[in-house]
């Protein structure tokens, strides 16, 4: 039987040890002519033997919509800010770049870490306090539900904090909105001083982390004058819009809801069909006008860092 490819999705059927058939679903990351390596969507990463399996064949990539799990959509958004380092206890993922960002540097603790969940938190802290970075772990969870390790982070020490609104669109129903005529966008493949320094503060791994999952990077311009920004990253079927900013001098004269407008343009021409972003829960204003534009509270991710 011919091994399938690297960089592929596969449903495999083999016959462990034990002489069991098992099914396995993921993606092949190595491949030699004495063993699969397969990743799947919630756990780390399974060796098999070639010899072993009876069956396989190629799965489209997995579907994420807007009605599947919080987990799911975390993963999604992970993959369009990465960090810089990743680093996998079974299913976890322990991400770093330097302290920049909370996304950037903390631990998605979703599936199966493979151990105990007491061992899997240990490798958390030593990973990060080997990096001189405080320990982090995000937890998504829907409106009015707790993450199983809530209570858990809680009676260990971790305090909560920075929560957190993942929101989405079905693009195709985004309304049209108007955009200011005598405002000139741009697109590029990388963002250029003056985005960055309107992106916020400096830091030396600032362009490392943002450019670290491939992204179109959006410009508007009055004149000589940069007025709006927007980051867009395409992973699949979905679009993620993060680095929105606006000029204090034009908010409430419609820019952002036209910004909008044309970041859904382009991730439909680039062919997205859905859209996320994130947004604090403390940013009200910011809540209302996603609100108002049709996008919807998917859930919540809360932020827990250990002393």
């Amino acid at each position: 039987m011919r091994e399938p490819p690297a960089g592929i999705r596969i449903s495999l059927r083999y016959v462990d040890p034990d002489g069991a058939a098992r099914d396995l679903v993921g993606e092949v990351v190595a491949v030699d002519d004495r063993r699969l390596v397969i990743m799947p969507w919630d756990r780390g990463p399974v060796a098999v033997d070639t010899a072993s399996v009876v069956a396989w064949r190629q799965v489209p990539p997995k579907a994420v919509r807007p009605s599947s799990t919080p987990a799911d959509l975390a993963r999604l958004a992970a993959s369009g800010w990465p960090g810089l380092e990743l680093e996998l206890v079974g299913g976890w993922e322990l991400r770093a770049a330097g302290g920049y960002t909370r996304r950037a540097n903390s631990a998605l603790c979703e599936g199966d870490p493979g151990t105990d969940v007491a061992s899997a938190l240990d490798r958390v802290t030593a990973f990060y306090r080997s990096r001189d970075l405080p320990p982090q772990v995000v937890l998504p969870a829907r409106t009015g539900e707790r993450h199983r390790l809530h209570d858990l982070l809680v009676g260990g020490g971790w305090a909560e904090h920075s929560h957190t609104w993942l929101m989405t669109l079905d693009l195709r129903s985004a309304p049209p909105v108007p955009f200011p005529h005598d405002v000139e966008l741009s697109w590029s493949a990388r963002p250029d001083a003056t985005w960055l320094a309107a992106f916020g503060r400096p830091h030396p791994l600032r362009e490392a982390v943002l450019t670290a999952a491939n992204a179109d990077y959006l410009a508007l311009r009055r004149g000589a004058e940069l007025v709006g920004i927007a980051r867009l990253t395409l992973t699949g079927q979905w679009s993620g819009v993060s680095g929105l900013w606006v000029a204090a001098s034009e908010r409430g004269r419609g820019l952002g809801t036209g910004l909008l407008g044309v970041l859904a343009e382009r991730a439909l021409a680039r062919g997205a069909r859905f859209g996320y972003l994130q947004v604090t829960e403390d940013n009200t204003g910011a809540r209302r006008l996603y609100d108002r534009l049709g996008w919807q509270a998917h859930h919540r991710y809360t932020f827990f860092s250990h002393e």
